[in-house]
């Protein structure tokens, strides 16, 4: 990451929070209702500016949040063309003061059944091809761009406006960090460590980090 996108982040995390929070963000808060989340989170949800890590590790840049047409769900957009859905639990912020670009979301997730579109599901996230709003096709059509056949035996493509889904099944958290962020730019928090910890202590993990850097 250069010097100049990472100043640019930096002052932009920093206005979201402002926008969000005004002139004294609280050092902790924790939203519950869905709406207020997509209220929170959509300042933060814009091109290059977050990175949201994966409950099974890795992350996405995410450019909205949205209501999904499961009822009680939302889901996270990286793209127009995907979805990540999930069923919300709760949301967390904490500030630092003196690094607001350290500043993060943790949002807890509860379990969302399967769709039923595949016989058995042992893992904790399903991805499928979303035909119109909440009726899914298993992924590998997408691939085939088929969606079946005629009575005539020609294939009917699948819709235009059709996209695809990753429905996150199992409890578990998806952390929203800047991109400039120490979090986003120490490679080994890839492996999904934040889904075994608490808002709390991944604050002491990053707080100990921003004393190292102001220490030097």
């Amino acid at each position: 990451m250069n010097d100049d996108f990472a100043a640019h982040n930096r002052v932009s995390w920093a206005a979201a929070i402002a926008e969000v929070f005004g002139a004294k963000p609280p050092q902790s808060a924790t939203w519950t209702d869905p709406l207020d989340m997509i209220r929170v989170l959509t300042p933060f949800m814009r091109t290059n500016l977050d990175h949201t890590m994966l409950p099974e590790g890795g992350g996405l840049d995410m450019d909205s949040i949205a209501q999904s047409s499961e009822p009680g769900c939302l889901e996270f957009r990286p793209e127009d063309e995907l979805a990540n859905i999930f069923r919300p639990a709760s949301l967390h912020f904490e500030h630092f003061p003196e690094s607001p670009w350290n500043s993060f979301f943790l949002l807890e997730t509860e379990v969302l059944p399967p769709s039923g579109v595949y016989e058995s599901m042992n893992g904790e996230h399903e991805e499928l091809v979303e035909l119109s709003p909440g009726k899914y096709i298993a992924d590998d059509r997408h691939d085939t761009g088929i969606l079946g056949y005629d009575e005539h035996g020609a294939a009917l493509p699948i819709p235009e406006t059709s996209r695809r889904v990753c429905r996150h099944m199992q409890p578990g958290r998806f952390l929203i960090v800047a991109k400039s962020s120490i979090w986003n730019q120490t490679g080994d928090t890839y492996d999904g460590r934040h889904n075994r910890m608490t808002a709390k202590q991944i604050r002491d993990s990053i707080q100990r980090a921003i004393n190292r850097l102001l220490a030097n």
